[in-house]
């Protein structure tokens, strides 16, 4: 009966397995951040055999019967946020609450204009399907990687590239821009649906915020025990100006930084100046 009372003798199971009460009550009312990986399905199980999140999380000492706030499709990675407080997550994952989304996103294809960002801000409609506004702002240029410059070499051929204005019109042509991205409904693979609707193709996609709480540079795979937060309703945003027809290029990286395309995450989560992170263990479990 689930409405029944639990005593003190009796057992309750979840997925057939005993459920330490001392441990439930531990976990009562926690928040975790979770850095999703790619190529990994946010579901407690799958027909198909492919890696979930919670069986990942299982391994890594943590219960599978917490809930996940919000989902993440298969190719996107980044921040989600597990619970055992289901009205919590309601609160959380319901459109009327408006808490922002935020993403990075690396285009494919396409590029990024002012029009794109208009349309983005007025809503667009997809299938039929109205999203509400999206605000997008251009962050920087990440420069092609040696494989794309080869290939582009063996297309154009060698003495074409040997023109230092040749190689320099490759390099713009081949560089592909990261967008920020802030949504405040979180539909059915909304970010993609939508950028592609305005002719802006994503090739990786990196959730940073869900409302109050950020990546801060959690690493990849990894799961952090933080502070539940007070939710309160944020103001609805005002649009900001349109951004920018082009990102400025990228400043040039000093010998020991570490290359754009490898740092695809720095600076993620940085809240407002003076914010205290809201991290209240730093003990980090890894995934292999």
């Amino acid at each position: 009966d689930p409405q029944g009372n639990v005593g003190p003798d009796d057992v309750v199971t979840v997925h057939d397995r005993p459920l330490q009460l001392d441990a439930a009550r531990k976990l009562a009312g926690s928040v975790f951040l979770c850095y999703k990986l790619r190529n990994e399905l946010v579901t407690y199980s799958d027909p198909q055999g492919r890696p979930t999140l919670f069986d990942r999380i299982e391994a890594m000492g943590l219960p599978k019967n917490l809930i996940a706030v919000g989902r993440l499709d298969f190719k996107s990675e980044g921040l989600i946020l597990l619970t055992t407080d289901g009205r919590f997550a309601r609160e959380l994952e319901h459109p009327d609450g408006g808490f922002v989304r935020t993403y990075r996103a690396r285009l494919e294809r396409g590029a990024f204009t002012d029009r794109a960002a208009q349309r983005l801000a007025a809503g667009v409609a997809v299938d039929g399907e109205r999203f509400r506004p999206i605000l997008v702002k251009a962050l920087q240029r990440e420069r092609p990687r040696k494989d794309a410059m080869r290939r582009e070499e063996r297309r154009l051929g060698e003495r074409a590239m040997a023109k230092p204005s040749a190689r320099h019109a490759a390099r713009e042509r081949l560089a592909r821009t990261w967008l920020e991205v802030s949504v405040t409904e979180g539909k059915y693979r909304e970010v993609r649906r939508a950028l592609d609707a305005v002719g802006l193709q994503v090739d990786r996609l990196i959730r940073v915020a869900y409302g109050p709480y950020k990546l801060d540079g959690i690493p990849r795979g990894a799961v952090l025990k933080v502070a539940r937060r007070a939710i309160a309703r944020p103001a609805k945003p005002t649009p900001p100006p349109s951004p920018p027809a082009s990102p400025p290029d990228a400043p040039p990286v000093a010998p020991a930084a570490r290359p754009v395309r490898d740092a695809a995450c720095a600076g993620i989560g940085a809240g407002a100046p003076g914010q205290q992170p809201h991290v209240i263990s730093a003990r980090v479990a890894r995934g292999e």
